[in-house]
């Protein structure tokens, strides 16, 4: 395949950028779809495409649906407990395997002076913010790191309280749970965790497929918590994984410290899908060709969200070979896209990846109400 020259005005730094340089053709391109805690479906514009949520206004609905053992309203302290954090003083504290997470009360920067008495200074009043610290345990000696604020309206979820829910699930429903992960940025206030589940498929000429679950969540704020399905292969002895962001369910409080229905349902819809019609998926994009202007429109994205990306890639793809003597299929890219993206450490950088690489396939229509939940 021989390299042509594809315009771009700026660098690649957000979703749209990658959908306005693909222009893939219409059966294939796709809107990013993210399923909401009541279960309706929240189409995304490419403009609105982002890895950052705003805090979510609770409704006077959402308030009557929660769960008696977490608090409706009230500032951060007085929800703590019931979210799985610890007073110590002015301070909220979480602790697990990985890291501990500090959220401090913060003051006004001046003591308010009555105007009666200039001689008597109040204490310092509180303002609706709490700072951040966390602390890495997997690294001796690590100290704590800033990491932020959130407001006093933040709900906390503890990265174990996350993973711990989704396997109660699974082991309630006896599904196999085949081998985990975690991953996380590099001040550790951001997980992205995954679980290789159920029954692995052997396919031809692609080897043991297994679905996954991959959660996502934060302490500051610049993510939801996320549950979302995908795919692994044993690729060469290495487990290679990626996640289909159409259909991503955005959890809250109450789906996680109380029922689990929710959760559960969607669990059972993606192994049901799996078992009866991956191995359809697969061949549908391995019989597909890349046609060769689509090819070089995503390798120069690829290669300006990472420079180094578009040599190791073609590696993976061609070992050497002459790129006019080997047929490139959508499965074939895909799964040198993921093998890459596998060492890719800045969580940015990998939603970039992970959507070029989900862009590549082909999605029959019962796989994507599947993923939105069957609506």
């Amino acid at each position: 395949m021989d390299e042509q020259t594809v315009p771009m005005e700026k660098e690649i730094d957000d979703i749209s950028d990658i959908l306005n340089l693909l222009n893939l053709d219409s059966n294939e391109e796709k809107k990013e779809e993210i399923i909401d805690e009541e279960g309706e479906e929240e189409k995304l514009s490419e403009e609105n495409e982002s890895i950052e949520y705003e805090e979510e206004e609770e409704t006077e609905e959402t308030e009557s649906i929660q769960e008696d053992n977490v608090p409706k309203r009230g500032s951060f302290k007085i929800r703590s407990e019931s979210m799985g954090l610890t007073k110590v003083k002015d301070s909220l504290l979480y602790e697990d395997d990985d890291s501990i997470v500090v959220y401090k009360t913060l003051y006004d920067a001046y003591p308010i002076i009555p105007e009666e008495d200039e001689n008597k200074v109040q204490s310092l009043s509180e303002v609706p913010l709490m700072s951040l610290y966390i602390r890495n345990k997997r690294v001796n000696g690590s100290p704590f790191l800033y990491c932020g604020t959130v407001s006093t309206s933040y709900k906390f979820v503890g990265n174990q309280i996350f993973i711990d829910k989704i396997l109660d699930v699974l082991r309630e429903k006896e599904i196999d749970i085949r081998w985990s992960s975690k991953k996380f940025n590099g001040d550790m206030s951001m997980i992205y965790a995954k679980i290789g589940i159920g029954n692995q498929i052997n396919i031809n000429r692609v080897g043991d497929v297994t679905p996954i679950i991959e959660m996502i969540n934060s302490y500051n704020r610049t993510r939801k918590q996320i549950l979302r399905f995908g795919i692994s292969i044993n690729k060469n002895n290495k487990i290679v994984s990626l996640p289909f962001t159409i259909g991503s369910m955005i959890l809250s409080s109450r789906h996680l410290i109380g029922s689990t229905t929710f959760i559960s349902e969607g669990i059972d819809k993606y192994v049901e899908w799996f078992s009866g019609s991956i191995e359809s998926f697969i061949t549908i994009n391995l019989e597909k060709e890349v046609e060769e202007e689509k090819f070089n429109k995503i390798i120069y994205v690829l290669k300006n969200i990472q420079k180094k990306s578009e040599k190791e890639i073609k590696n993976i793809l061609f070992g050497g070979r002459n790129e006019n003597d080997v047929q490139v299929t959508n499965w074939d890219l895909f799964v040198a896209i993921c093998m890459y993206t596998s060492k890719v450490k800045n969580f940015n950088t990998l939603d970039l990846f992970t959507n070029v690489a989900e862009r590549v396939l082909i999605f029959p229509e019962n796989m994507k109400n599947v993923l939105r939940k069957g609506k």
